[in-house]
C-alpha cells in the first residue's frame, strides 16, 4: 500500500488526524498504538507460580517446561540457592560462589593479584620456566661460574618477589647476567628507548630492595665477557 493523505479517526484515542500515512491506518501514532492495542485473545500460554516468591505468571507456550521464576530478581535469587560462602584471604570480604568454585581462595582478580601468597606462586613458575630455557649467555655465565667453584643457585626467588639469575647463599650476595641491549648499557646505548628505560627502573627498584634486604648485588653485563679474566676477578669475592 501507499502512503497518501488521509482523513481519520483514531481508534485508539479518538482523535481526528489528517496525515500521510497507509491505507490501513488506524491509529494516531505509534505511542497511541502500543498504549490502546487489542490484548490478544486466546493465549495458548499457561499460569505457572513462581518457585521463588510464590507470585502466579503467565508462560508462553514456547517456555512452559523451563520457566520457574517470575522475574530477573527472583531468576538471580533461584540461581543463588545452591551458591557456597567463601572468605577472601587477601580482604577478608565474604562472597557467595557457585559449588565449582569451592577451592576459590579470593573475591576478586585485584585481591589475587594483590595477593603475596600468588605473587609468589608467579615468582616460583617464572623460575621454574626460566631454568628450562636458558639462553647462551646465561649458560656461559653459569659454565664460568661452575669452573671457578662457586656454589650458587641458579633462577633464585627473593622475598617471593622476583627471581635472580645466581645467588651465593654464603655470601649473601646475587649475580644478574645483564644482557647489554636488554638492560640497557649506558656505555654501548646512551640514548635508551622506552622499552630500556623501563627495564632499568625495574633493575634499580629491584637493587634497592635487595640491598634494604642487606643482600649484596653484583651485576656483570655481556659485554664484559669479552675479557673472561676480569670477569673472574670481578666474582672471586665470591669464592670460599
Amino acid at each position: 500500500m501507499k502512503n497518501g493523505i488521509k482523513k481519520f479517526t483514531c481508534v485508539g484515542c479518538g482523535k481526528s488526524v489528517e496525515k500521510s500515512c497507509l491505507k490501513g491506518a488506524k491509529y494516531c501514532s505509534t505511542d497511541c498504538y502500543h498504549k490502546n492495542k487489542p490484548k490478544v485473545k486466546n493465549k495458548k500460554g499457561v499460569i505457572k507460580k513462581c518457585v521463588v516468591c510464590g507470585k502466579e505468571f503467565y508462560v508462553p507456550m514456547c517456555r512452559t517446561e523451563t520457566a520457574e521464576t517470575c522475574s530477573v530478581f527472583c531468576a538471580n535469587e533461584f540461581q543463588r540457592r545452591n551458591k557456597i560462602e567463601i572468605t577472601c584471604i587477601q580482604c577478608g570480604k565474604k562472597v557467595k560462589l557457585s559449588p565449582s568454585f569451592k577451592s576459590q581462595k579470593y573475591c576478586s582478580d585485584r585481591c589475587r593479584y594483590d595477593s603475596e601468597e600468588f605473587k609468589q606462586m608467579l615468582a616460583e613458575n617464572n623460575a621454574k620456566n626460566n631454568r628450562g630455557h636458558l639462553n647462551n649467555f646465561e649458560k656461559m655465565a653459569y659454565a664460568l661460574m661452575n669452573e671457578m667453584g662457586i656454589n650458587f643457585t641458579s633462577q633464585h626467588i627473593i622475598g617471593g618477589k622476583f627471581t635472580v639469575d645466581a645467588f651465593i647463599s654464603s655470601k649473601n650476595t646475587v649475580v644478574q647476567f645483564d644482557g647489554d641491549y636488554w638492560h640497557g648499557n649506558k656505555d654501548m646505548f646512551p640514548t635508551p628507548d622506552h622499552r630500556q628505560k623501563k627495564r632499568m627502573a625495574l633493575d634499580i627498584s629491584q637493587d634497592a630492595y635487595m640491598k634494604a634486604c642487606g643482600i649484596n648485588v653484583i651485576r656483570v653485563w655481556q659485554s664484559e665477557f669479552k675479557n673472561i679474566e676480569s670477569v673472574k676477578s670481578k666474582l672471586s669475592i665470591l669464592l670460599d
